[in-house]
């Protein structure tokens, strides 16, 4: 039996009518490494006597193919697809018996639907099975793509081998920690070199690819209602945590995406483990980034003063960059994760101080915002940005996102003005799919570019190429 693990072509969503030049929202992935498929190679490895790896989305990552072009508030959005046409993978999927496909973000399922669609018209009695995050969610609609296996948690390796004969949803018992996170690079071995860019977009000047996401850590106990992660709060243990990244470095990764939902969860808990975690990290040679944020109010120790111990090891010479979650500027005190203002100044002041070379911020404007909010972000940016530039003295690079509620728990839950089943596309979080209270769904974004004009000017020019840009 032989199973042909795919990465999809992912989707530059383009806004056509907001500014003279057209307006690419959000970074474009072309080159970022699947690790998830790494993962769920391990686990199909014990079943199959075969895995083998296509990625169309770094194959071509310059090849851009018209998915649908549609109204919106007035104006037009236009979706593309970048990477490789499918038709490149028509051999593999003639001579293989299941297809595996992760669909983590919404916004790409159609991609994922077209992908599907095609596979079986190649080799109509190959599996096809799907998981991810998105699917955990509306696994059903997966099926009505034409899956014949939907995976709403971790993936049972013996389902493949006693394949239902029906499509069927399967919610399998989340596999342990330690056998969830460990990734078979071999499948991607020959790709291995093309992965240059991170969940943050392109590396800095001195950082070396590949470059693959790592979590040692799943789920967060705040539930706050802008975020779906409602797992409790696991950690592996510190002898586990060094075996995987070694089985990093023998795969010749160099750099890391440090992607758990809220590893500062265990500085309350035994910080003295976390702090040998990153000096191991550092002894060992990595570079590494936390692109899915911190919950910096854990720098804090019981006495009301930064813990610079815990501080030093995480942001030490081999830590380039982290995105930190504002969230949001307004009702802070509604969310248990969230410092007051003035505390959070204080450790953004010592993460500064450390010199990453890069530092991402972000806040949320929700379907409340008012011109209140407006002026808020702006002055409140603009101090952190003063702030960030004083205590680095320049070194630090730094950008600033205004994201939309989308597409999250609190979101599913309130009427939308673009349903997920005719507009996947806007379950993003750079553009809204919904009416505010104030401000109409095209107004909520143009009243974002407004902000990132007067507060990051550089990330808002970039926004006409689809990159990330760092001042």
């Amino acid at each position: 039996m032989k199973a042909l693990l795919v990465q999809q072509p992912t989707i530059e969503l383009k806004v056509l009518d907001m500014a003279q030049k057209p307006l690419v929202l959000g970074h474009v992935y072309g080159t970022a490494m699947p690790s998830s498929l790494a993962r769920i190679a391990r686990a199909l490895s014990q079943q199959v006597d075969e895995v083998s790896f296509s990625d169309l989305r770094t194959a071509d990552p310059s090849n851009k193919t018209l998915h649908k072009k549609y109204e919106w508030e007035g104006g037009m959005l236009e979706v593309n697809r970048v990477g490789a046409d499918f038709q490149q993978i028509d051999d593999e999927v003639r001579g293989t018996d299941i297809v595996g496909i992760s669909s983590h973000f919404t916004c790409e399922s159609g991609v994922v639907e077209a992908l599907i669609q095609h596979i079986k018209e190649v080799n109509r009695k190959v599996k096809v099975v799907v998981g991810g995050a998105d699917v955990k969610t509306r696994p059903q609609e997966y099926i009505k793509m034409g899956a014949d296996l939907a995976v709403r948690s971790g993936l049972n390796p013996a389902i493949i081998k006693s394949f239902p004969k029906e499509p069927k949803i399967v919610g399998a018992p989340l596999p342990s920690l330690k056998e969830a996170v460990l990734p078979d690079f071999d499948p991607l071995k020959d790709n291995l070199p093309k992965y240059t860019i991170g969940h943050d977009g392109d590396l800095p000047e001195g950082i070396r690819p590949p470059v693959a996401t790592i979590y040692f850590s799943r789920g967060c106990s705040k539930g706050c209602d802008f975020c779906e992660t409602r797992n409790k709060f696991e950690i592996l243990d510190l002898e586990d945590a060094k075996a995987l990244l070694r089985n990093y470095k023998l795969a010749g990764i160099t750099t890391l995406d440090v992607i758990d939902d809220n590893l500062l969860c265990e500085a309350a808990r035994d910080r003295a483990k976390l702090i040998e975690l990153f000096k191991y990290m550092q002894r060992e040679g990595f570079a590494w980034n936390f692109p899915n944020g911190l919950e910096i109010r854990n720098f804090i120790a019981e006495d009301e003063e930064i813990d610079q111990e815990l501080l030093d090891a995480l942001f030490n010479t081999g830590c380039f960059g982290a995105y930190i979650p504002i969230e949001t500027f307004e009702k802070r005190e509604e969310y248990e994760k969230l410092a007051a203002l003035e505390t959070q100044n204080k450790i953004i002041a010592a993460i500064a101080s450390k010199k990453p070379l890069r530092l991402s911020f972000g806040v949320i404007m929700t379907p409340d915002a008012t011109e209140e909010t407006v002026s808020r972000m702006k002055s409140e940016y603009l101090e952190i940005r003063e702030i960030v530039n004083s205590a680095s003295g320049g070194m630090t690079k730094m950008r600033c996102s205004v994201f939309h509620l989308s597409p999250i728990a609190s979101l599913r839950e309130m009427p939308c003005k673009y349903g997920e089943a005719n507009y996947p596309e806007l379950r993003h979080f750079h553009v809204p799919a919904y009416d505010g209270t104030t401000f109409s769904a095209r107004e909520l974004l143009l009243k974002k570019l407004e902000i990132m004009r007067v507060v990051d000017p550089a990330n808002f020019k970039a926004l006409s190429g689809g990159t990330y840009q760092y001042a």
